[in-house]
This record gives structure tokens, C-alpha cells and sequence, in this order.
């Protein structure tokens, strides 16, 4: 999922007050005709009081300049291309080590299925939760990756 937002001209913080209205419409916290509302600047002259969308999953993908063209130094742009590779092989490496920890929280942990049962029923308000036989491992233990199987078919979490 992604937005694409076009304009002459942005605010500072622009785009993340408008991204964190679209994310309260999609989560069903407020509804599609808020957008009009906010556009009637006679109705509501002022900045709406809405906390701003984490910078984290926003990504500014390009800039439009009116055809003007970036010019820059081929040793500019190679320090700078080093630059951003440096980084994201470090995030990349990162992003595997949570990877990793998150598979073997998966793969290699066991919780006793009656336990399991009582706290997804607690956490999410499940009734209607029941752990499955084919499951169970040796000593009636469900991995953790069946208990996310488990909810994510109870419609709680996606795995």
C-alpha cells in the first residue's frame, strides 16, 4: 500500500498529517467524509488536531522540479552512491538478525496450548478459540508460529 501525493507546494509536516488521516479512515476511526470537512478551511480555519504519522514507513520517492535538470559532479555522486550503500547494507544486515528472531520465536519456542488458549482469550477477547492437535508437539506444547497460525485463522493478527 502506498500513496502518492502530488503538489506545487507542502507544509512542513504536510504529508504526515494527511497520511495519519488516511491511516485513521483505513483503521475505521474516522470516517471518508473527514476529508471534506478538513478541506472547508471556513468551517475549520486552523491546523486539525491530529498526531502526525511516524516518518518511519514514509519514503519520499522523487521530487519534480519542473523539468530542471540536478546536475552534480561525477565524484559527488559516486560519494554519495558509497554513502547509501554503506547504510543500507548495515539496515540490511540488521533486517536479517530481526529476521532471524523472529523465526526462531517461531520455530523454536513452545507454550502449553491450555496457556496459549487463555491469553489469546484474554488478550483479544477470543470465545471461540480452540488449539488445533495436529499442532501440538510432544508434552502439549504448541509452537509459537502455531499460535500466530492459530490467531491469524481467528482473524486477529496476519502472519
Amino acid at each position: 500500500c502506498y500513496f502518492q501525493i502530488k503538489g506545487q507546494a507542502f507544509l512542513w509536516h504536510m504529508v504526515r498529517n494527511i497520511v495519519q488521516v488516511m491511516f485513521f479512515i483505513g483503521r475505521g476511526s474516522e470516517e471518508p467524509a473527514v476529508v471534506d470537512e478538513l478541506f472547508d478551511v471556513e468551517s475549520l480555519p486552523g491546523k486539525p488536531n491530529y498526531q502526525m504519522a511516524s516518518d518511519l514507513p514514509l519514503v519520499l520517492h522523487r521530487c519534480d522540479f519542473n523539468s530542471l535538470d540536478m546536475l552534480s559532479s561525477s565524484s559527488n555522486l559516486w560519494d554519495v552512491q558509497c554513502q547509501l550503500e554503506r547504510r543500507w547494507e548495515r539496515y540490511k544486515v540488521k533486517c536479517l538478525q530481526l529476521e532471524n528472531g523472529i523465526d526462531s520465536l517461531r520455530e523454536e519456542f513452545v507454550v502449553q496450548g491450555d496457556e496459549f488458549v487463555e491469553w489469546a482469550k484474554k488478550k483479544f477477547g477470543l470465545e471461540n478459540i480452540e488449539w488445533k492437535t495436529n499442532h501440538i508437539r510432544n508434552g502439549g506444547g504448541l509452537t509459537w508460529g502455531a499460535c500466530l497460525k492459530e490467531l491469524a485463522e481467528a482473524g486477529e493478527v496476519w502472519v
